[in-house]
């Protein structure tokens, strides 16, 4: 994706849980993991200390990401329905090679 001044943007993977709409993005790029939620929440991880990636029920339809690094628990991202969540974890564990 090109900005405005015409140089390319760095960012290597870019993922939507809920599509574009949700306002919620997920981004492998320079070595960190980025998380922006709906909220303005954001989490910045670098990549070569995670080691795995969970999820954790909140309530009724919610779930939240939980990664973890070295055995100690990295970031917690917020709120996702479950179907989001899902398919946030499925794409994470794929691209950062955990399966």
């Amino acid at each position: 994706m090109f900005n405005f001044f015409g140089s390319k943007k760095s960012s290597d993977l870019t993922f939507f849980p809920g599509g574009r709409l949700s306002a919620t993005k997920i981004e492998i790029d320079d070595g960190y993991l980025y998380f922006r939620g709906r909220s303005g929440e954001v989490s910045l991880v670098p990549l070569d200390t995670i080691t795995a990636v969970s999820l954790s029920s909140c309530g009724a339809g919610s779930s939240r990401l939980v990664i973890t690094g070295e055995g100690s628990e990295l970031a917690t991202l917020p709120k996702l329905p479950t179907p989001w969540a899902v398919s946030a974890l499925k794409w994470l564990t794929k691209n950062l090679n955990l399966a």
